[in-house]
């Protein structure tokens, strides 16, 4: 009790330190949060690693960049392959441990989810279970098809997920504010157990992260030759994107990198302009945001549609 309660107290230094005035943090002291959330639960933290909790050699983490390919005709059987994919991880960290937190990117992927809502999986997977997230979304804009939006529309909103659990980003506020809001959520469901971290960088670690990419290679908002793609703050802001919306709030590949589980869908989707864009910078496939994926551990699948 004596050390939950000094737990508390030191969350409240540093929420009362930050002041009211202080929208959003330095970089560093933001990912110091992180760190300093993440140890105070260690105890908790220990019991929540998976089975192999031994750092990764650099020849394992070689090896977890190369996925699991799986080649679809048709984005229909594709669809089907991951709502099953999807639901037996559901099951799986459901049953383990209680939760099972999910990170979403991409309107077309998303889409994708809709036969969730559907017999058998509507009723068999345990949505009390379900924390959604976002992995970017574009903040201040008039366009429709954001990320929350279209899983809101094909899924959310159909199936008994809690609405404390589900966790957009707050697409009214300007990019940074919007980041530093997010990283105060992600923050507070650390704390609270709800939110697993790397036991190497202390990023928040997702059960799932479902993330689209296209013909430029992107991730999230994390696109080719741009300055994020080195950034170490797990949530960061842009308000340069190459395509619309310009101004987004993103993970960054310590987020990426930490998940239990990746998966990376290419619908196949025309993205002629993007690729034309990352072309004409001289951008080399290597260098693509999709081919930068270094998974600590976990499990990695690439879906693409040929």
């Amino acid at each position: 009790m004596a050390m939950v309660e000094m737990m508390m107290a030191m969350i409240f230094l540093a929420m009362v330190g930050l002041g009211s005035a202080r929208v959003i943090a330095t970089q560093q002291s933001r990912q110091n949060e992180f760190m300093v959330a993440a140890e105070s639960l260690q105890p908790k933290a220990e019991i929540m690693k998976t089975d192999n909790n031994e750092v990764p050699s650099e020849n394992q983490k070689l090896m977890t960049m190369k996925p699991n390919m799986k080649i679809f005709k048709t984005e229909e059987k594709l669809a089907s392959r991951l709502v099953e994919h999807v639901a037996a991880l559901s099951e799986e960290y459901s049953t383990r441990k209680g939760t099972f937190t999910i990170a979403l990117s991409g309107a077309n992927l998303i889409r994708n989810l809709r036969n969730l809502r559907s017999e058998p999986h509507v009723r068999s997977v345990d949505w009390s279970t379900w924390h959604v997230f976002f992995a970017d979304e574009g903040v201040q804009t008039k366009m429709n098809g954001g990320n929350y939006e279209t899983a809101n529309d094909v899924l959310l909103s159909k199936v008994p997920i809690p609405e404390s659990q589900i966790h957009p980003i707050n697409g009214s506020l300007d990019a940074k504010k919007a980041a530093g809001d997010y990283h105060r959520i992600l923050k507070q469901l650390i704390v609270k157990g709800m939110l697993d971290v790397s036991p190497t960088t202390m990023a928040p670690r997702f059960d799932l992260m479902l993330l689209e990419t296209g013909g430029d290679g992107h991730l999230a908002a994390l696109f080719p030759g741009h300055k994020l793609l080195n950034e170490t703050l797990c949530v960061a802001s842009l308000d340069d994107a190459p395509t619309p919306p310009r101004s987004r709030v993103t993970f960054t590949f310590p987020v990426i990198d930490a998940a239990a589980n990746l998966v990376i869908a290419d619908l196949g989707a025309p993205e002629a302009a993007a690729a034309a864009q990352s072309k004409a910078k001289g951008s080399l496939d290597s260098l693509r945001p999709a081919k930068m994926v270094k998974l600590e551990s976990g499990e990695f699948t690439q879906y693409l549609v040929r």
